[in-house]
């Protein structure tokens, strides 16, 4: 299979950026969509992931990444979208699934899913859930105060993602990461170097696989 002219967008939060915490939150040498490329093939990527970035809008300090994945002009063969982990910790509003705006993190998600299909009719497009984590010491099987859990935001995810027939790879049942998270030495959000190269990238560079396969 030849990648070579395909150009990857790859919009997030802190894990698509490659925020290290282990070396004060410096950018890992090679994040996964980098690591993705690089094995893939791709002509070219756009690591557009922003540390801290949200689904919802108008959080005080938070980047909306919805808000920019609305904006960006730019070509893209390949899309991929991982976001809603700083919305779960910041207790943005849930929402319900016949929101449509950036308000709420049901409303978001239709909204981003709704404008790359239209805006992107002949590219690959997929989304990813949430890491499970561990903020703080509190899991995010834990209701936060806005009253929802992380698998809460992962549900709706995939629930949105079957509305507009995007393919989801999930991070939260599948991604392993629950492992890292009882090491000592983890923050719970931020999956290491290690961990990027050795189980997150080949992940998603199979799903990638995938999507081309048909």
């Amino acid at each position: 299979m030849n990648f070579s002219d395909t150009i990857y967008l790859a919009f997030g939060d802190s894990i698509t950026y490659g925020a290290d915490h282990q070396n004060k939150y410096a950018k890992m040498k090679e994040p996964y969509p980098e690591l993705v490329a690089r094995t893939l093939g791709f002509s070219r990527v756009e690591n557009l992931g922003i540390s801290g970035a949200t689904l919802v809008r108008g959080r005080e300090g938070r980047a909306c990444m919805s808000e920019r994945i609305l904006a960006y002009e730019g070509e893209g063969d390949l899309i991929s979208v991982l976001l809603g982990v700083n919305d779960y910790a910041d207790s943005s509003s849930l929402g319900a699934p016949e929101d449509r705006e950036l308000d709420t993190v049901w409303g978001a998600l239709d909204k981003v899913l709704r404008h790359l299909t239209e805006k992107y009719p002949r590219a690959k497009i997929f989304i990813m859930t949430p890491y499970e984590t561990k903020i703080n010491g509190v899991c995010g099987t834990e209701k936060n105060s806005a009253g929802y859990t992380l698998p809460d935001v992962a549900d709706a995810v995939r629930c949105v993602a079957a509305r507009y027939s995007v393919p989801v790879l999930d991070l939260y049942s599948e991604g392993g990461f629950a492992e890292e998270i009882k090491m000592e030495w983890s923050d719970g959000i931020h999956p290491s170097p290690t961990f990027i190269k050795e189980r997150t990238a080949p992940k998603v560079a199979s799903f990638i696989r995938s999507l081309f396969a048909d």
